[in-house]
């Protein structure tokens, strides 16, 4: 039986493991301690930084669109003033900063309570589910192993393959980095490729190749999981719950 989380927990999960680098010596750079952290991992220590930032942002969406009506008003508040605290880590301004005073200085405990302190209530509303290595493996496998050339027909735009791809990156960095930024964050980017499949599917008929059908079964089947769908838990992701079409899209790309 597979393991399961909701956005809080991912949220608290993710500022211990920042929380818990080390500066060798303790005067080193933020960037540099990220930097050498993620080495061969990603190409840009900014990608972690804008995923660290979008992962806070979209958990401040769930707060809001959480209707409970047992939840004390007072405990979404402090989550989300934390939440909106803990994005000061990775601006710009302080990457010079020593990692060790940045981080003591916004990832504080108190903060990172708050944050806790709601997720039974999102465990009733916004479960996921955790990958296995294995299923890790299947995704990373199936987007490294694309074949670009055989994603599209020679009349879809050069620029609109330039998204997909960026798209497909974006995946690819989640799954790298799933013990940092969860299950959440790894849906989220799904639903975004999703999402210029369908775009794509819509405005250039019969120009998907065999290569995109491969993989459209593949993030649907891994979305699939992470939603939980057979528990019948639709609202995971600050997307989904907008929008509410998740699952409407995903029956219709695994088609």
């Amino acid at each position: 039986m597979s393991k399961v989380t909701d956005p809080a927990k991912e949220i608290v999960d993710m500022c211990n493991f920042f929380g818990n680098l080390k500066s060798n010596p303790s005067s080193q750079k933020t960037y540099e301690v990220i930097a050498g952290e993620f080495s061969g991992r990603v190409d840009s220590i900014h990608l972690i930084m804008d995923v660290y930032g979008e992962r806070l942002r979209e958990f401040a969406d769930i707060l809001d669109a959480t209707d409970d009506e047992f939840l004390d008003e007072e405990i979404r508040t402090d989550a989300r003033e934390a939440a909106k605290f803990l994005e000061q880590l990775f601006n710009l301004a302080n990457v010079n900063d020593s990692c060790s005073n940045r981080v003591g200085q916004v990832l504080r405990p108190e903060k990172i309570l708050q944050i806790r302190n709601i997720s039974p209530v999102l465990r009733r509303h916004s479960t996921m589910s955790q990958l296995s290595s294995k299923e890790l493996e299947d995704i990373r496998s199936a987007l490294i192993n694309l074949d670009a050339a055989d994603l599209f027909g020679e009349d879809v735009d050069e620029w609109v393959k330039l998204v997909f791809l960026d798209g497909i990156e974006d995946i690819l960095i989640r799954v790298n980095c799933y013990e940092v930024f969860g299950s959440s964050s790894t849906l989220s980017a799904i639903y975004k490729s999703a999402l210029d499949i369908q775009a794509v599917e819509s405005n250039y008929p019969n120009q998907v190749g065999d290569s995109l059908k491969g993989l459209k079964e593949t993030l649907a089947t891994a979305a699939t999981k992470l939603m939980r769908v057979d528990a019948g838990i639709d609202k995971v992701s600050s997307i989904a719950q907008k929008g509410g079409k998740f699952i409407t899209l995903l029956s219709e790309l695994s088609q």
